[in-house]
């Protein structure tokens, strides 16, 4: 019976010190992670409103330890912060790691409570969807004025409905031939004008085509020697010239020859004697015409 009973008293006795074996990794792994620093920066990060580092440090102490623990606390540091989406995200990955986390880390208390925060979250989320902006006021019915009753005018006052007098809806007449060839008139004066101008203007050009031109032999008279860039520059000048001259030639046929044929038709049209008196100014730095009309 002695050695049945010492052989029972060393197998009890195993059995404690197995057990409490057992439990030393548990503790210092416990005790190990409280110490660590990220433990509490990620608390004052948290605590300060800085929610991306405090996330990053639980982030960084749930892949460490495997313990839902920390993604619980990133839940509480969303929700602290204003933020419930995303806190009740991390709630619900909390409970989801919490169905297969090993008998003894998750508490029935922490599960009750993130159940707890996921239902306040939902309906806070719930009640922010609904809210809308409020609808403005229908405007009231507009009212039509009551009319205000007007005496009748006595016989002798009131005029006819139809009294409108017929000058009052006569057209305007139309402008008469006379009108119309003054118009014409001074018009081809006008051309004419015009005509002159460019004609004169044309004449110019074709005073410079002939100045370019001497310009050019006299560099070149004499065997003189002459650089090419001149002889060039004058050339284009001269080609430039040939061709003002043409165009102001052009212009200042056509022109001329309008104004001749408006300025007859009007005469004809036109019982009143319109003259147009045409005199050169002539400057030492400009020239020009001074046109007076007469109706």
């Amino acid at each position: 019976m002695r050695q049945s009973s010492q052989t029972f008293r060393r197998t009890i006795l195993a059995a404690c010190v197995g057990g409490l074996l057992a439990l030393v990794p548990a503790a210092a792994g416990a005790a190990g992670h409280a110490q660590d620093p990220r433990v509490k920066d990620a608390k004052i990060a948290c605590a300060a409103g800085d929610v991306t580092t405090a996330n990053r440090l639980l982030a960084e102490l749930y892949a460490a330890t495997d313990d839902p623990i920390w993604i619980f606390n990133q839940g509480r540091c969303f929700q602290q912060n204003g933020d419930p989406a995303r806190a009740l995200s991390r709630f619900q990955e909390y409970l989801r790691k919490a169905k297969t986390a090993p008998a003894g880390v998750v508490g029935a208390d922490d599960i009750a409570e993130a159940e707890g925060y996921v239902k306040e979250l939902e309906t806070e989320i719930a009640a922010q969807n609904k809210k809308v902006a409020p609808s403005e006021p229908t405007p009231p019915a507009p009212v039509a004025p009551t009319p205000t009753p007007v005496a009748p005018l006595p016989a002798a006052q009131a005029a006819p409905a139809a009294a409108v007098p017929a000058a009052a809806l006569a057209k305007a007449p139309p402008p008469s031939s006379e009108d119309q060839g003054r118009g014409l008139v001074v018009t081809g004066i006008a051309l004419e004008i015009v005509g002159v101008a460019a004609l004169v203007t044309g004449g110019v050009f074709s005073y410079l085509v002939g100045k370019t031109s001497d310009d050019a032999n006299n560099l070149t008279s004499g065997g003189k020697v002459v650089q090419g860039t001149d002889l060039r520059t004058k050339q284009a000048d001269g080609n430039r010239f040939v061709t003002m001259q043409y165009v102001f030639y052009a212009i200042g046929g056509a022109a001329a020859a309008t104004g001749i044929a408006l300025h007859l038709i009007g005469s004809s049209k036109s019982s009143g004697g319109v003259t147009a008196e045409v005199q050169p100014a002539i400057s030492p730095t400009a020239w020009g015409l001074n046109l007076s009309v007469r109706l």
